[in-house]
């Protein structure tokens, strides 16, 4: 292989360092906005459908997604009531239906919803491209010591 060979593998490698740092940073963040963010039963109000979110691809290139679901839901902190969209993994929620979210409050006093499909697709995507990393360093030391 060429110089120019080693080059190209060497950017693509940082490159999926990068985006697999990002992720993972994405994981933690948000894994500790929503463990430290406060507990609250809210009602739904309203069904406002799903969203789909990319975790991959399969073999012959078509994207996999992951379904959420988002809802209109009101809920009282310090006796003030609010109505916030909520981003969850619960498809079977109706109007009317008890739900717990968790919101955190900002320095300049704004309330918001703690972002429970935002949590679940890192964690998802920090995982994959863990196990995808390890596979690759395996199948590149089996390679370089000619075992396959």
């Amino acid at each position: 292989m060429s110089i120019i060979g080693y080059i190209i593998i060497g950017i693509i490698i940082i490159i999926l360092i990068l985006v697999y740092l990002l992720f993972l940073l994405s994981y933690i963040g948000s894994s500790k906005s929503y463990r430290e963010a406060k507990r609250v039963n809210a009602m739904v109000e309203e069904e406002l459908g799903n969203m789909k979110l990319a975790t991959g691809s399969h073999s012959i290139g078509s994207p996999r997604y992951r379904t959420f679901y988002k809802y209109k839901v009101s809920f009282i902190v310090d006796g003030t009531e609010y109505i916030e969209e909520a981003e969850l993994k619960e498809s079977d929620l109706k109007v009317g239906d008890s739900v717990e979210v968790r919101y955190s409050i900002s320095k300049k006093g704004k309330l918001s919803l703690e972002s429970e499909a935002f949590l679940c697709w890192t964690r998802e995507m920090a995982i994959g491209y863990t196990l995808g990393i390890i596979l690759g360093v395996v199948l590149s030391i089996l390679k370089v010591n000619d075992i396959i």
